[in-house]
């Protein structure tokens, strides 16, 4: 089996899911979706602001509300990837950790991901802590 294709999950975007499989086809590679959440900045404003308890249980009930919202983009995107992967952590430490862990050959991220403005920055976190290629598609 060739190296995983992993693909930084748009919540927001059927069309880019399946693009993201068909690359993986054209690799050769099983595809990893990866999304990324920052939980433990997070918690900590939560923390502050709703009190221990009530930031876990919210925090709780965000975790159960995104896995119903990924089931859904797969279902109507007719995709099933190889793995998903819910990954915790600034979004480039945390993918370009995993990609090496898994030894990517490639990431795919999308123009339309909410945080594609931050990988357009002066260090494009995802290409600064990654080995793998990363590959951006158009929405």
């Amino acid at each position: 089996m060739n190296k995983p294709i992993i693909y930084a999950l748009n919540l927001s975007s059927p069309q880019e899911l399946k693009k993201a499989l068909d690359i993986s086809k054209r690799f050769k590679g099983p595809l990893y979706v990866v999304y990324v959440t920052d939980i433990e900045q997070e918690r900590e404003d939560d923390i502050v602001y709703l009190g221990k308890v009530a930031a876990e249980n919210y925090i709780n009930a965000e975790d159960k509300e995104l896995h119903t919202t990924m089931k859904t983009l797969f279902h109507n995107a007719d995709v099933q990837p190889d793995d998903v992967f819910i990954l915790n952590g600034p979004i480039g430490v945390a993918i370009g950790r995993f990609a090496k862990q898994v030894d990517a050959q490639l990431i795919i991220v999308s123009k339309t991901h909410h945080s594609y403005l931050r990988f357009l920055g002066n260090e494009r976190a995802i290409e600064k802590h990654s080995v793998s290629d990363v590959y951006v598609i158009n929405g």
